[in-house]
């Protein structure tokens, strides 16, 4: 199946776009379609669009396959809504038991939002996770907001890979391994309760994983920048490839994405951050925000020192000339380390949904910025990976190390379906109402029902 779809992509040219989002769509929304290849089918298609042979430019495929995998989801979605509790609850059901679907509510109320976006990655699960959804009846805007979420990232993530990586031979002979690191990432949810139940840190070690993955990563990147091996020989294809898909709005795009991502308008934004915190007497949060802007900006002139690669020519270039050393990206990093230093600062006042959201928006930033980076021809594609790694590196071993003495743990919010049970079963057992923030209701045997002042 999946060779037969490989051909048929290098033959339609820019019509093998219908047939992405076709395949798409069927694997996420219809049953039948969970025998279908959509990892190796985006990764493929990244491919070939980074060689010419379809003729559309992988800013256009990425948002088409995306809506194609949301709309499938959301289709899989109402038919497990409308569907799903009418035959479950058939009192015959020689298949289906009726305790199933209290179980998937239960399930879609404690783990919905990671399901959702992990069963993305999972080949068949992310074909029976939206009818699981419907049928447990989650909540529609918790599930299209992950959905959302995760079909942003998966349709992203194997299109991109395709694009950058699929010229490696042995990344593009063995997708299938690339497809089983990714279910094995998927599933890890399900392990990492055993190993807390065990007393395991999951949060260090997954950092700790992190430091040592992205640090392995700048080594790998930074000698093929120096060599001229590896990926980087990958880096004028790329580089050739984007300056023929320029367009006024993409300059235009581009530029505003570089300027906001500048390290001048990055010391400006940090610098009214530091102004907030101070204000707010927060001053130990302060000292982690300049403690890491400042170290990753050490970490990127150092590794331009090192390295000292030279940018890309001045027929690339969109723009004015810039002498500096390439690796990595100054630009990508800073917006990088910044951002990630946002998210950490505002983590713990979030809900669980305004956490997908602002996380999600932070990587759109980073993404937009590395992208503008290379767009413009300031950069390599290694310059901006390296950049995202010395950041992931950076940020992996300041935030864990000052977390648990700055603050506590942050509560995990609790679901909406939970609050709203509690909420009835207060009301039954005829609990008293919370007083009113700074009044006391009078006691019962009160002589007049007046209200004390507390403040």
């Amino acid at each position: 199946m999946s060779g037969v779809i490989d051909a048929l992509l290098s033959s339609l040219g820019p019509l093998a776009v219908l047939l992405v989002m076709g395949v798409v769509f069927a694997e996420t929304g219809l049953l039948a379609g969970f025998f279908l290849p959509g990892d190796s089918l985006l990764f493929t298609t990244g491919l070939l669009v980074s060689q010419g042979t379809i003729g559309v430019p992988i800013w256009v495929v990425v948002p088409l396959a995306t809506v194609a995998a949301v709309v499938g989801d959301q289709v899989g979605y109402g038919v497990g809504r409308r569907y799903g509790p009418r035959v479950l609850k058939r009192p015959r059901s020689r298949f289906l038991d009726p305790a199933h679907l209290d179980r998937a509510r239960s399930f879609f109320d404690r783990h919905g939002p990671q399901a959702v976006v992990l069963a993305r990655f999972v080949p068949i699960a992310r074909t029976f996770t939206p009818v699981a959804a419907g049928a447990g009846r989650m909540r529609y805007r918790s599930y299209l907001a992950y959905n959302v979420v995760g079909g942003v990232a998966w349709c992203t993530t194997m299109l991109l890979a395709g694009y950058v990586l699929g010229g490696v031979p042995v990344l593009r002979n063995h997708i299938e391994l690339i497809v089983i690191g990714i279910v094995i990432v998927s599933l890890l949810p399900a392990v990492i309760p055993v190993l807390r139940a065990h007393g395991v840190k999951i949060a260090l070690w997954l950092a700790g994983l992190a430091v040592v993955a992205a640090t392995a990563g700048v080594i790998v990147l930074a000698d093929a920048a120096t060599e001229h091996d590896g990926l980087a020989t990958h880096d004028p294809t790329i580089a050739s490839d984007v300056t023929t898909h320029r367009s006024t709005f993409l300059n235009h795009a581009a530029n505003v994405a570089s300027f906001v991502g500048s390290e001048a308008s990055i010391a400006v934004l940090a610098a009214g951050v530091l102004l907030v915190l101070a204000g707010r007497r927060r001053f130990a949060e302060a000292v982690v925000l300049g403690v890491g802007m400042a170290g990753a900006a050490a970490l990127v002139l150092g590794l331009k020192h090192v390295v000292d690669r030279a940018r890309p020519g001045a027929t690339l270039r969109l723009g004015v000339p810039d002498t500096t050393p390439s690796f990595p990206s100054g630009h990508t990093s800073m917006t990088a380390a910044f951002v990630g230093l946002l998210v950490w600062l505002v983590w713990p006042h979030l809900t669980r949904t305004g956490r997908v959201v602002t996380v999600g928006g932070a990587l759109l930033v980073s993404l937009a910025v590395g992208a503008s980076r290379i767009y413009l021809g300031y950069h390599w594609t290694t310059d901006v990976l390296a950049a995202w790694l010395v950041v992931t590196a950076w940020l992996g071993v300041l935030l864990p190390a000052v977390s648990g003495r700055l603050r506590p743990r942050a509560a995990t919010p609790m679901p909406a379906r939970r609050r709203r049970e509690r909420r009835k079963q207060q009301g039954a057992e005829g609990s008293p109402r919370p007083a009113v923030r700074g009044w006391v209701q009078s006691p019962p045997d009160s002589p007049s029902p007046s209200m004390t002042t507390t403040w």
